[in-house]
């Protein structure tokens, strides 16, 4: 028993440094993409970036954070929907609290801090059975990937102009996509066959679930079409929801933290392959953030206490 000590800790310390240099790369990557945004936008036209903000309504504002609160609202109702199969009884108030508290972590705290591992701290305060627990979380997230992959081909309405203008650049981030999707899926399909033993005999609730996650996502495309139009962006809502798919799959990748930067880089590139001026998709991306951000803040008045953080074993890819 003594001479196998030696080797976890040798193990245990090799999994701590390629940990650390994986972190390390990870916030290069996003200071690179961070820094790389501020240079587009510092080069563009403040002027005129200053103008088009200034004659952005009101109402526009309005709608688009009330539109991206709905999506929160609806990402509640699609894990209700699972739990509540599974006889895993919480108020919507309460579920409401701890979707946005996991949100409020995935923008702004460490990567090392999930959202998905608040999410679960916080329902293992409601349900002992944490396997249940944790299933439902891995289902949650996988019925919401695959209600981004039906919005994946709209993203061909942006393509015909590429195609005319040979730009190859849009065929690498297309296999670049695919390359994403198919890794996520082979990282995940084993954690999701797990999780869905549990809903095997109910697929109708596992559609109901799709059906909701369809919606919160389409509501979040409406304000983004909504906020296009507010910075005089004459753009489709398909060719929105198209970029919005894009984008998503590509700040899956893990190479940037949150996603930041990386998202507001490739969006800015899809648009300006639209026709749309570097500075107005810029401005757009960032806006965009800003708004998405802004709605999940009262989730820090949920977070509460995680003294237990520490003591629950999770799996951090999830």
């Amino acid at each position: 028993m003594k001479n196998n000590l030696p080797l976890d800790e040798s193990s245990r310390n090799r999994l701590d440094k390629k940990s650390i240099l994986f972190h390390s790369f990870q916030w290069v990557i996003t200071l690179f993409s961070v820094v790389l945004l501020i240079w587009l936008i510092s080069s563009q036209n403040w002027d005129q970036i200053l103008q088009t903000l200034i004659r952005i309504p009101i109402w526009t504002i309005v709608i688009v954070l009330l539109l991206n609160f709905v999506g929160q609202v609806l990402n509640t109702l699609r894990w209700s929907i699972l739990l509540n199969s599974q006889d895993i009884h919480v108020s919507i108030w309460q579920l409401i609290k701890i979707v946005l508290a996991g949100a409020f972590a995935s923008n702004f705290l460490p990567s090392t801090i999930g959202g998905d591992m608040i999410r679960l701290i916080k329902i293992n305060q409601f349900s002992h059975n944490q396997g249940l627990n944790f299933a439902s979380i891995v289902l949650d997230r996988f019925v919401n990937v695959v209600a981004f992959l039906t919005i994946l081909p709209f993203s061909f309405s942006i393509w015909p102009q590429a195609v005319a203008d040979k730009n190859t650049q849009i065929m690498m981030m297309a296999t670049l996509n695919l390359s994403v999707i198919k890794k996520w899926f082979q990282k995940s399909w084993y954690q999701f066959i797990t999780a869905y033993k549990n809903w095997a005999q109910k697929p109708w609730v596992v559609f109901q679930a799709f059906v909701v996650s369809w919606f919160s996502i389409f509501v979040i495309f409406m304000g983004l079409w909504l906020l296009n139009l507010g910075l005089d962006i004459q753009v489709k809502l398909v060719q929105v929801m198209g970029i919005s798919a894009l984008s998503y799959f590509i700040t899956m990748l893990p190479i940037s933290i949150n996603g930041y930067g990386l998202r507001e880089v490739s969006i800015t590139f899809f648009y300006t392959l639209i026709g749309v001026s570097p500075d107005q998709a810029a401005i757009f991306a960032v806006l965009s953030r800003f708004l998405i951000l802004f709605v999940t803040l009262p989730g820090a008045l949920f977070l509460g206490d995680f003294k237990d953080l520490k003591q629950i074993k999770v799996n951090r890819n999830l």
